[in-house]
């Protein structure tokens, strides 16, 4: 018996289709007689029950909490703090920040004129602690080879190896910002 492609594919089409429900929307596919809808047990039940109001006197600071809004922070065990007025302030400023600064003032220097006095004052921001220049002395070209460990000073943290004079030396390329 020869069975052929298209023979094969009506049976498996005909099967398939008496196998699915019919237009009856009121069937889930279910065999249960009950609607879910039908009851009212259940964890999702509303409940009749009242709840008593919720007690906020246990929410109160304890005597020995930190509260820097209540009189200032006067009236607490605690020393007192920069913060106690309640507003934020940094302990220092940060070096982004100071970079910035000093790249304004310098041009706001050079608007001015162009004297020695200026060049002076200006090459005074330039090196300001944390400033531009420590980040230009020790800038990396990363799409060269990194210094090798045995020539890296153990002391000095490895992304700043470019701040030794040998290693600007030795790595022109990768120290590109003080050697090039």
């Amino acid at each position: 018996m020869k069975t052929t492609w298209p023979g094969l594919w009506m049976t498996c089409t005909t099967v398939l289709l008496l196998g699915c429900p019919g237009d009856d929307t009121g069937s889930d596919g279910t065999d249960s007689a009950t609607s879910s809808a039908d009851t009212t047990e259940g964890d999702c039940t509303p409940s009749d029950e009242v709840n008593p109001p919720f007690d906020e006197s246990t929410c109160a600071p304890a005597a020995n909490d930190y509260t820097p809004t209540v009189n200032g922070s006067a009236d607490d065990a605690w020393p007192a703090c920069a913060n106690d007025d309640g507003a934020y302030h940094p302990l220092e400023q940060p070096g982004s920040a100071a970079r910035t600064e000093a790249f304004e003032q310098m041009r706001t220097i050079f608007a001015a004129g162009l004297t020695p006095d200026d060049f002076t004052a200006a090459r005074e921001q330039y090196s300001l602690d944390q400033g531009i220049e420590s980040r230009v002395v020790r800038r990396e070209d990363v799409h060269f080879p990194n210094i090798p460990e045995a020539e890296q000073d153990p002391a000095v943290d490895f992304d700043k190896q470019c701040t030794i004079e040998a290693n600007v030396t030795n790595y022109p390329d990768r120290c590109a910002g003080p050697a090039k």
